[in-house]
């Protein structure tokens, strides 16, 4: 069997001091339909830019404890989709980083679809 692509590049950046939901990249499958989340997870891993393989995540966000909201999937255009709830808290010690992350969803029959990788850049929450 063929292994499964990873997933594609997405980069983004939070800002420390504020709340922010972030759209994360549709799960799909290899054929490109959308993938039902029903009864998944999604999850959200990073850790510095640079890391050596197999380092433990700095910052892990998952569907389990809210911090991830499968969105509705009986929605054509919200189906594969799930919004990533940053709060200040989550990246209040991560400011002015830049981390590698991934995106990874389970499906209800236990397979796990690399959804995608790239970066996350916490920026510096800046008030007048």
């Amino acid at each position: 069997s063929t292994p499964e692509p990873m997933g594609l590049a997405f980069n983004f950046a939070v800002v420390s001091g504020r709340d922010q939901r972030v759209r994360l990249p549709s799960a799909e499958a290899e054929d490109g339909t959308p993938l039902d989340l029903s009864g998944g997870v999604v999850r959200f891993g990073a850790q510095p830019a640079g890391s050596p393989p197999g380092t433990v995540d700095t910052l892990e966000l998952t569907s389990e404890d809210g911090s991830i909201e499968i969105l509705d999937q009986n929605a054509d255009d919200l189906r594969g989709y799930a919004d990533a709830v940053f709060k200040p808290e989550t990246v209040a010690e991560l400011e002015g980083g830049v981390f590698d992350g991934e995106v990874i969803s389970i499906d209800a029959t236990n397979q796990t679809h690399h959804v995608s990788f790239g970066t996350m850049t916490v920026l510096a929450d800046v008030r007048d």
